[in-house]
């Protein structure tokens, strides 16, 4: 079994602070990013710069400190490594290679992560993004139903980012549940959220507006409620103390169930409301095997 080896980029460009990242499709059908074969005595930054001008003619700033290499079997048999790098756009107007490409988009990473046909490009896509949220994000809500990992992330990003974390649960909570006002806690957010950088876990929908008008990232968790309600259910049976909640979780209250497997319902139409009002860099996690690969990255 022969190999084959390919290079290419996850290629980005910054709007308004907003991240947009560039998905080829191509004639055959499916979208990808831009790559291709090594040729003659190339280095790999030179396959990918020439594949880039040559599939979209724009020209590319490679940063070498991102190589992330997939593998797969093509139609022939062979192996094929596939090495990106990430490449910020320099300049240039945007012309497919008819040849091989027919259109060429520049999209938010939602999209764009929505957009490629294969598992192993979103792949590659999702750990870019992670690598430039740490170098351009500053204040960033994770947002969602409890029960799906928010806080579980959170403590992985703030490490990861060096950016410090606020849990909205220790601020709303203290004693055995009992909770300041809605108006002391609106304030409270209103302090943090001043800040030169901030990362705050939490969903709390009296100021989710507050936060979500002053992020430059949003990490929005839109699993399932039953996943969500079983997630409740482990933390109860082997993690009764939190670092991210003041209370002990002794039992699952049957209201709180009902509110966690009718969240996306009630709450869906309010948030994509909010993304428009307030356009950000948006992440949406909707498998547990998303936020692992999320985890293994930054850890």
């Amino acid at each position: 079994m022969a190999k084959e080896k390919s290079c290419g980029a996850v290629v980005y460009k910054i709007d308004n602070g907003i991240l947009y990242f560039l998905i080829e499709k191509m004639n055959k059908g499916h979208f990808s990013l831009p790559k291709g074969h090594v040729e003659n005595n190339e280095t790999e930054i030179e396959t990918a710069l020439r594949e880039i001008k040559e599939e979209t003619n724009l020209d590319v700033t490679i940063d070498t400190s991102f190589a992330e290499t997939i593998s797969y079997e093509v139609n022939n048999g062979n192996i094929k490594d596939v090495t990106f790098f990430i490449g910020k756009y320099k300049n240039g107007e945007i012309k497919n290679q008819e040849k091989e490409v027919s259109q060429i988009y520049f999209l938010p990473f939602d999209k764009a992560y929505n957009k490629l046909t294969f598992p192993l490009d979103k792949q590659v896509l999702l750990k870019a993004y992670l690598y430039l949220i740490k170098q351009y994000s500053k204040k960033i809500a994770i947002i969602g139903c409890p029960g799906s990992g928010k806080s579980y992330l959170s403590r992985y990003l703030t490490n990861y980012t060096n950016i410090k974390l606020y849990h909205l649960d220790n601020m709303y909570w203290f004693g055995d549940y009992d909770h300041i006002s809605e108006e002391e806690f609106v304030n409270k957010v209103d302090k943090v959220i001043q800040k030169p950088s901030w990362i705050i876990d939490g969903h709390f929908k009296e100021s989710l507006s507050q936060r979500v008008s002053k992020a430059d990232t949003i990490i929005y968790f839109d699993l399932p409620g039953i996943t969500c309600v079983n997630g409740v259910k482990h933390r109860i049976k082997y993690h009764s103390i939190r670092d991210d909640m003041p209370c002990v979780e002794k039992t699952l209250d049957k209201e709180f169930e009902v509110c966690m497997l009718n969240f996306r319902k009630n709450n869906n139409p309010k948030i994509q409301k909010l993304f428009k009002e307030y356009p950000s860099n948006v992440l949406t996690i909707k498998t547990k095997r998303q936020l692992k690969q999320i985890i293994d990255y930054i850890k």
